[in-house]
């Protein structure tokens, strides 16, 4: 694509069209995918890319991203002819923000890559409900996400959607705790730490006998941790033979504070009544693990302590953090279209302007301040003003001395308007003068309304203006 054909590429878009991967030909992957079939109105790829930006992130309806593109002569098409590209453009956009996904992954990483797994949900505007669920992966270490994908709300969070290399360490909470997950993870060569609760998974003791939870609760301290070593059955209803369907993990159990437990505990019991269960009350052992932190993990002791792998989970926040950045900062939450394919046009979009911030950020972070500009400057020595053979680093001295005299009360300081007596203040009559920036007041009659006795003459002016 020759950009210079083109006048209406200024140097911004150029530089964002730079952001892109180099192996990326935007032409000839949009009529790959169906986003270009004539080059009547639309003429190349980026054009069509910078419409989809204009509707999404732009924050534009159609009507107005057309007038937009029109005035800028980038394109001359109704809101209609928008629409109808947009909607056919669904897949191109998806496979650019695939392309930017995988330009992403850099060589020369540790052994052990942590990949965070979570999802969230974006509704439509004017509809009751889930509309769309975002499922993704992030890569805490460069600070943007690895893997994304959208589905309808008939897509579930299932650790089986993502896809992992060997030495990772995949980090998920409760949502994920489901055992064909974690054998999906470990078929892949990564490990796992997860968030579970006590009946999520069905967990067995190294002998094969089901877990006594309340045993493994009974004397544990607040802050208090614990270890156990058990077996995960996957066995499923079909129950075969005892030992043939498990793999063995830690089970690593931590104490809460009684202000975490119980909020927890008021969690469940609004949760319960909510759903409007058949029992009274909900179950005990639910009520009683309230009170601790489960974590089950895939990593051996010898490589991470359970004190190390609380503190490992605590990263998956991270990824909690992105998606706020993603629905507070660029709006995401914010789909207008009801459409099916017009709405997955303006997510990928979105999710196309979100991955090239994410790589700006990520650059520049890479380049911390230059410290050995600063290095070997001594701070700025300020003198005092009652005493000038007295130097302090920039500090008053009177705040930093020790030898202040503490007994003494300290004198507050006084308002200097409301210190100054009011006899000493002379008060100038009010001037007429005019600044000569400032521009002249016109003052026209104003209408009487009805009723009015002062009329239109000038007394009735005079009377609304305070003479």
């Amino acid at each position: 694509m020759d950009s210079e054909t083109h006048p209406h590429f200024d140097i911004a878009w150029r530089a964002l069209l730079s952001r892109l991967p180099a192996n990326l030909d935007l032409d000839q992957s949009a009529r790959e995918h169906g986003a270009l079939k004539r080059r009547r109105v639309v003429r190349d790829g980026a054009t069509m890319l910078r419409l989809a930006l204009a509707y999404g992130p732009g924050g534009m309806s159609l009507r107005s991203a057309a007038a937009w593109a029109a005035g800028c002569d980038i394109a001359h098409l109704s809101d209609v002819g928008l629409l109808k590209r947009l909607k056919g453009a669904n897949d191109w956009l998806s496979y650019i923000a695939a392309s930017l996904l995988n330009d992403n992954i850099r060589e020369g990483r540790a052994e052990r890559r942590l990949r965070i797994v979570d999802g969230s949900v974006i509704r439509s505007s004017g509809k009751p409900g889930t509309n769309w669920r975002l499922h993704a992966t992030y890569d805490p270490a460069e600070g943007r996400f690895s893997q994304l994908e959208i589905s309808d709300t008939h897509g579930g969070e299932n650790l089986s959607r993502h896809t992992f290399e060997k030495g990772d360490l995949v980090l998920a909470d409760r949502g994920y705790a489901r055992t064909p997950g974690l054998m999906h993870v470990r078929e892949m060569g990564a490990d796992f730490i997860m968030r579970i609760g006590w009946s999520a998974i069905r967990l067995l003791t190294p002998t094969g006998a089901r877990l006594d939870w309340n045993a493994l609760y009974a004397g544990m301290q607040p802050g208090e941790i614990a270890e156990h070593e058990v077996l995960v059955d996957h066995s499923g209803r079909k129950r075969g033979v005892p030992g043939a369907s498990t793999f063995r993990c830690r089970l690593i159990i931590r104490r809460k504070d009684e202000a975490s437990s119980e909020r927890t505990r008021k969690a469940i019991w609004f949760d319960h009544r909510r759903k409007q269960r058949v029992a009274a009350n909900p179950n005990p052992l639910t009520v009683a693990s309230a009170d601790f932190l489960l974590l089950l993990t895939s990593v051996p002791a010898r490589e991470m302590s359970p004190d190390n792998a609380i503190a490992t989970y605590r990263l998956r926040w991270q990824i909690e953090l992105a998606f706020k950045r993603l629905k507070s900062g660029l709006g995401i939450d914010a789909l207008p279209a009801r459409d099916s394919q017009l709405a997955r046009s303006w997510l990928a979009a979105y999710l196309i302007a979100g991955l090239l911030i994410d790589e700006a950020v990520a650059d520049s972070l890479a380049f911390p301040p230059c410290v050995g500009a600063t290095a070997g400057r001594a701070p700025v020595a300020v003198a005092n003003p009652k005493n000038p053979e007295e130097r302090t680093s920039g500090r008053d001295p009177r705040r930093s001395s020790p030898h202040r005299d503490r007994t003494k009360p300290r004198r507050r300081r006084q308002n200097p308007m409301r210190a100054t007596p009011t006899k000493d203040i002379a008060v100038q009559p009010a001037t007429r003068t005019m600044t000569p920036h400032v521009p002249a007041l016109h003052l026209h009659r104003i209408p009487c309304r009805s009723g009015d006795q002062s009329g239109n003459d000038q007394s009735g002016l005079n009377k609304r203006l305070g003479r």
